[in-house]
């Protein structure tokens, strides 16, 4: 999917959504989901090999200088995943799917600690293991159509992390977000963006994201020799950081970002929520206000 690219990209732009304990939903053979946590260990500068005081821009990452393998040693050839990372936990509901995913990230060196699969259907029960238990939910083209929207939306409802009010600070806590990428065109995601707020009383919004497509000019080499050249030429020469091209195109995109109501206290969502109450209908009618959740004195 294109949405796999603009999901990294996300991520990279904001490293800090992962953090802690993570879960992709639909994650297929796990480019979209790897190409996230290495995008956003790059970007926050804080890895498992190296440590930064702050996040890096993409060309603070450009800039850098390369060191070869022999340098770094073995044990630092491990992909590049936040230290902030918990665990990220890659999921599909086809198990040959998942068989792909775990092979890909061996490919990659992904820390072992960092990522486990697992084979998870939305129309199931989530586990006990599973409730209020993730710090951010990511997803590419999940609902590409109609009848997937109410599974996910309760599979993220339940295992997204709660976000209760602080009285501390006064102001709630978000604790877990859920980040859903697709195109523009894609209707299904206004109709979970509308479960997420009707039948969870969900907190959503929606971000517009264009990527841009660069078509290079071609590049014709008689050798190894004369590439090298030719991009040190590039990168070095007097027109350093240019390169040609001969077309730019652009696609829209969306990401829904979600966190829960405040007061959900992560247990009471049987109770709470109103896809789970039979009272979806009521709740989606502005002009009546029901009282769901936890009683504050």
């Amino acid at each position: 999917w294109e949405s796999s690219y603009v999901m990294a990209l996300y991520c990279m732009q904001h490293p800090e959504i992962i953090s802690g304990r993570g879960l992709e939903v639909g994650s297929g053979v796990g480019v979209g989901g790897i190409l996230s946590m290495i995008g956003a260990g790059l970007a926050s500068g804080s890895t498992e090999q190296s440590v930064s005081s702050g996040y890096q821009s993409v060309e603070d990452i450009a800039n850098k200088p390369v060191v070869d393998d022999e340098e770094n040693g073995e044990e630092n050839l491990m992909a590049p995943v936040p230290q902030t990372l918990t665990k990220v936990v890659m999921t599909d509901s086809h198990e040959n799917l998942i068989n792909k995913c775990l092979d890909n990230l061996n490919r990659v060196s992904f820390p072992v600690s960092k990522a486990e699969v697992d084979v998870l259907d939305w129309n199931m029960r989530i586990s006990n293991d599973k409730r209020d238990r993730f710090d951010f939910i990511i997803g590419c083209e999940c609902a590409y159509y109609f009848p997937l929207v109410a599974p996910l939306a309760r599979t993220v409802a339940y295992t997204l992390k709660s976000s209760p009010y602080d009285r501390q600070i006064n102001e709630q806590f978000v604790r877990g977000r859920f980040l859903h990428f697709g195109p523009q065109h894609r209707e299904s995601i206004n109709d979970l963006k509308r479960k997420l707020e009707s039948g969870y009383r969900m907190n959503t919004r929606m971000e517009e994201i264009v990527l841009e497509h660069i078509q290079l000019v071609p590049l014709i080499i008689d050798s190894l020799e004369d590439a090298n050249a030719q991009m040190r030429e590039e990168v070095e020469g007097e027109t350093g950081g240019f390169v040609e091209y001969q077309n730019i195109d652009a696609t829209k995109h969306f990401a829904l970002v979600g966190y829960h109501n405040e007061d959900y206290d992560g247990s009471n969502g049987d109770y709470f929520f109103p896809a789970e109450t039979g009272k979806e209908a009521s709740y989606s009618d502005s002009s009546q206000e029901l009282d769901y959740g936890t009683e504050t004195e």
